[in-house]
């Protein structure tokens, strides 16, 4: 009987490297290795998944026998067999870390992200062949070439027109399979794919680049042929892997140009991650923004996560104000809160329904000469976790739209465009109370959240036609008829308008002021809530006093108001006394 494998120690400033070899039986052997980090010879590191089924494969290391699971064992077994056969050492988490080991296990996690900067390739394990995975993977390179020819979404009875496969081919359901694959929706491999000098996807025996598949999502999301993919369901964000990759390809850019990525806005892409371990959702971006953060934010597995997991919300959100981040409050609107978690924390254990409302242009609290870092004085108190931040109330919530903006992110169906109908006569029937207009532009600007993100050169009467056109559009799907587009000079305006109605009103609620603006804020605001201007931050936020504690307020979340978007534009008559609000 083969004795079991046990771990020595690893000093601090080392790693494990597998050498892998297998024979024709299919019996997999590891030569398992320490070396100082800094001096380690050229690897490879694996970005999998692990699942959540038991370990019941086996493999000698050193001789000795380990339990892997299935995914794992799948991996090794096809990257060092032919026709791939990997000829150098690679570094896999589950067997290079110590996991029954607390204190190793912190200290490689924190190294995690230098470990995929490092090697010199990322090979992305998919998992095996299946549901016509090779054929997915055989057609990327060929849709990159025929998709960026196609200037606006295709219908799909002339998809053979275009050049492209018929709408009832096989190959799409086959490329909605892979894209749907566990490895998309993970935490974990996300920063191992926008760390990665080189990364390489693998399904099966067969290999693309990474380049090539993220061209192929993005082109295939901006044509909205991802959605005919999947069959025109509405699935999850960690379903999404056209989504995933386009996230990555933005994240790899930024890293390149900045040399560090923004923690909040990691933070709100962990939320809609997979993971074992709630507080990885903070622990798996660190390795990706600044050391500020790596040291506000111990890493550490000693404690019960379920208990530790609010702690960490807190710690993240208060490394953010100290790092002079107020986009972490951007984050609050549209989870669900939890006791002990403060108002102006968000919960990184449950998913953000709202869409953040993160225009670059939006400046409410910044005049057009600031920047955030410059402006924003916000402080965390340390015995009771309060944000203490200046500001002043703009104005108050008088009347909100009882329904809740519908999903669309299915099959365009009659009852749901039906929907979607209903709450925009409700809204415009607000925005006509509040300004006696009979279409205001502003219910328009509000709807997108846009006054400075139109294409440019874009007439206010060219936006209004486009608002025209997508309700023509949608009123003839409810009523059966199929959709009704615009003619194409004015086709690319009215795509527009409808995504970004979806990217601002998703989770969120119109409502308008006592001072006659509108606006749409968090789904819980209501009537008598107050819209407050926080010195240093992009949006206007809703607050709300709390009930016997004169001074103290609950932040509901972020908001778009129109008319209090800019600084520099507000006008006096909006702008209350500054003040210092307490918000706990």
């Amino acid at each position: 009987m083969t004795n079991t494998f046990n771990y020595s120690a690893l000093p601090d400033d080392s790693i494990r490297l597998l050498k892998i070899s297998s024979n024709a039986a299919g019996d997999i052997f590891c030569e398992v290795s320490n070396f100082i980090f800094a001096q380690a010879p050229r690897f490879y590191a694996l970005s999998y998944t692990w699942g959540t089924d038991e370990a019941t494969e086996s493999i000698l290391c050193n001789g000795l026998a380990m339990q892997i699971k299935a995914n794992l064992h799948d991996a090794i077994r096809t990257l060092f067999s032919p026709p791939i056969s990997l000829d150098l050492p690679i570094w896999i988490d589950a067997v290079c870390i110590n996991q029954h080991d607390d204190e190793e296990k912190a200290v490689q996690v924190s190294r995690m992200g230098d470990i995929y900067r490092k090697a010199h390739q990322v090979v992305a394990w998919l998992g095996p062949s299946g549901q016509d995975s090779d054929l997915a993977m055989d057609w990327f390179e060929r849709l990159t070439v025929a998709l960026p020819l196609i200037q606006f979404p295709p219908p799909r009875h002339q998809f053979g027109g275009y050049g492209l496969p018929e709408a009832d081919d096989t190959i799409w359901p086959a490329i909605g399979n892979l894209f749907r694959r566990p490895w998309f929706g993970r935490l974990w491999t996300f920063q191992e794919a926008v760390l990665a000098a080189d990364l390489l996807m693998i399904c099966g025996h067969k290999t693309i680049s990474s380049e090539i598949l993220i061209a192929a999502a993005k082109e295939l999301r901006r044509l909205s042929i991802d959605r005919w993919c999947v069959r025109l369901q509405a699935i999850g964000n960690h379903e999404d892997g056209f989504r995933a990759m386009e996230i990555v390809d933005g994240a790899k850019r930024d890293l390149k140009t900045d040399g560090q990525l923004s923690f909040p806005n990691l933070l709100a892409v962990a939320c809609s991650k997979l993971c074992l371990d709630p507080r990885d959702r903070a622990y798996g971006m660190l390795g990706m923004t600044g050391k500020g953060f790596q040291d506000r934010i111990q890493v550490s597995y000693s404690n019960d996560p379920s208990q530790d997991s609010i702690q960490t919300s807190i710690d993240c959100a208060k490394a953010c104000i100290g790092e002079g981040l107020p986009a972490i409050l951007r984050l609050v609107a549209g989870r669900q809160r939890v006791p002990g978690l403060p108002s102006w924390c968000p919960n990184l254990n449950s998913y953000q329904y709202a869409n953040q409302l993160q225009a670059n242009w939006y400046r409410a609290g910044l005049l057009i000469e600031e920047t955030e870092a410059e402006v924003f004085r916000g402080k965390t108190t340390a015995a009771n976790n309060h944000l203490v931040i200046s500001g002043f109330q703009a104005d108050t919530v008088s009347e909100t739209v009882a329904a809740e903006y519908p999903s669309l992110r299915g099959e365009l169906k009659s009852n749901l465009v039906g929907d979607f109908l209903t709450w925009e006569a409700q809204c415009l029937a607000l925005a006509q109370k509040i300004t006696s207009e009979t279409v205001p532009m502003g219910h328009i600007f509000t709807l997108t959240g846009d006054t400075r993100q139109k294409p440019l050169h874009t007439k206010d009467e060219d936006f209004h036609q486009a608002y025209v056109d997508l309700l023509a559009n949608m009123n003839s799907v409810a009523q059966g008829r199929g959709g009704a587009f615009p003619p194409k000079e004015r086709r690319e305006l009215f795509h527009h308008m409808a995504n970004e109605i979806s990217g601002i009103c998703r989770g969120r609620r119109y409502f308008g002021t006592e001072k006659g603006c509108l606006g749409v804020g968090p789904l819980e605001l209501k009537k008598g809530d107050t819209v407050c201007v926080l010195y240093g931050t992009k949006p206007p936020y809703v607050l709300r006093e709390v009930e016997e504690k004169t001074g103290e307020w609950s932040l509901i979340g972020d908001a778009f108001v129109h008319g209090l978007m800019e600084l520099g534009e507000t006008l006096k008559s909006a702008r209350g006394p500054d003040e210092v609000f307490t918000i706990v």
